[in-house]
């Protein structure tokens, strides 16, 4: 007699199938995500790379970095002709060299900015972790640059000494930092760097600021505006002249990341923007990344790390000070730097 053949996995051994293959998934789903990630930080490095270079060229040609802000002169013609200097961010002094000439001539005719147009989305202004850029204006970016301590605004008004490589050029034209100010070295000064919690690298409400009048009139217009990519906050990160016992949580890498809301400019000040820069509405301008443990840092020698962020503060600003000894600060130490200390 022949024994039936059987056609079908019984329960059990369904069962055991299913269990086999969610225990596989479980394994492999973390290695999956992890080169996902190492994926993202190897475009993220590459971006910020992109854009160090870009700086290295402008220097080359200039002899001095950029500014956080800066003037750019525009030219139009038509019914309201234009011809004056508005306010641009670092990112949009280097679009001619990042390869985007086009832009740069849409700028100073005014196409872009001046019209009210927005300016166009850059693939590589963005980080391809930063999950907070979703549904955000096109102008938005990931990165921002070392603008030392937060600019003052009472008297003295701006930038104590050489704390940061980019200056405010456009209250303090003759504001300006040269390689041969960076006397710790190039390769361990912090230039660029991430901040989920930035802004716009382009805003065309910047175009209708009057940089005629003097630095004061200047800083009352700008203060006067909705222009977020204007201020140290949204295009810089910065260091706090405070004992490191006492610096803010939220001022620190990775502090309070992603919990910045736009409608407030700052972490629970209720501070409007440009708010005062004492206030804690400054708190983030920091470096701050999605990607686990650091973010990703790029150096004036334009030489690429990923900065852990457990670093001890003290040390964190001495990186971004350009010159330990003449740097401005009355209530944190500057050490000297040692690899162990940030590696």
């Amino acid at each position: 007699m022949n024994t039936p053949r059987r056609q079908a996995f019984t329960l059990v051994e369904l069962l055991v199938v299913i269990t086999i293959i969610g225990m596989l998934v479980a394994l492999l789903l973390p290695a999956v995500n992890a080169a996902r990630e190492s994926a993202r930080q190897t475009t993220c490095m590459n971006n910020l790379r992109n854009y160090a270079q870009a700086i290295q060229q402008y220097v080359t040609s200039k002899d001095y970095f950029p500014g956080f802000r800066q003037p750019i002169h525009v030219t139009t013609t038509g019914a309201m002709p234009v011809n004056r200097d508005v306010v641009a961010s670092w990112q949009v002094a280097l679009l001619s060299q990042m390869g985007r000439t086009d832009l740069t001539d849409a700028v100073r005719t005014g196409q872009l900015g001046v019209s009210g147009s927005e300016m166009k989305f850059l693939e590589g202004s963005v980080c391809p972790s930063d999950n907070t850029v979703a549904g955000k204006s096109q102008p938005w970016t990931s990165y921002v640059a070392n603008t030392g301590t937060y600019d003052r605004t009472t008297t003295p008004y701006g930038e104590p000494a050489l704390n940061g490589l980019l200056q405010d050029r456009v209250m303090f034209r003759n504001s300006k930092v040269s390689l041969t100010d960076i006397k710790d070295g190039a390769p361990t000064t912090l230039l660029l760097t991430e901040n989920v919690d930035a802004y716009y690298y382009a805003d065309p409400v910047l175009a209708t600021v009057d940089l005629t009048g003097t630095p004061m009139a200047i800083f009352s217009t700008l203060s006067s505006t909705a222009a977020q990519n204007s201020t140290e906050r949204a295009t810089g990160f910065v260091w706090w002249d405070v004992a490191p016992a006492n610096i803010a949580p939220q001022a620190k890498i990775n502090g309070q990341k992603g919990d910045w809301d736009p409608a407030i400019k700052g972490f629970g000040s209720g501070a409007t923007s440009p708010a005062p820069a004492n206030t804690s509405a400054y708190y983030a301008a920091r470096p701050a990344s999605s990607h686990p443990g650091g973010v990703i840092v790029a150096f004036a020698g334009a030489n690429m790390a990923f900065q852990r962020d457990d670093i001890d503060y003290a040390v964190y600003a001495s990186l971004m000070a350009p010159n330990n000894v003449k740097a401005s600060c009355t209530n944190i130490t500057l050490p000297p730097l040692n690899e162990n200390d940030y590696k």
